[in-house]
């Protein structure tokens, strides 16, 4: 299956719990340049009780390329972290990680930290 699709299902499969978890989507795919170059994209900008959210994405059927976890390099967390400090509005990170077992999605969310 071509990563891209793979994406968007996991996307896709992240919104739906996220809304039947109370949250509310502000927007999915925000890319931020720097430079005039593509510097980060967030899978999604979500809000749940006034709090803000930024959510990191990933979605793995076998753990033939790293688990979930191991995915999201250091990298990845310290651009999220400086969009994060740049930000007049506070978002707490977040990491919605899905992981097929069996024929069935196991959804965690995981508080992304340093």
């Amino acid at each position: 299956m071509d990563k891209q699709i793979k994406g968007r299902i996991g996307e896709n499969l992240a919104i739906k719990y996220l809304i039947n978890n109370g949250y509310i989507i502000l927007e999915r795919n925000k890319v931020i340049y720097r430079s005039n170059k593509k510097w980060l994209e967030i899978d999604i900008l979500a809000s749940k009780k006034g709090i803000n959210y930024l959510i990191e994405v990933k979605y793995r059927t076998s753990n033939k390329f790293g688990t979930v976890y191991e995915t999201i390099n250091s990298k990845k967390i310290l651009k999220l972290t400086q969009y994060i400090e740049s930000q007049k509005t506070c978002f707490i990170p977040l990491l919605i990680t899905i992981q097929r077992v069996q024929e069935k999605n196991v959804i965690n969310e995981v508080l992304i930290t340093n």
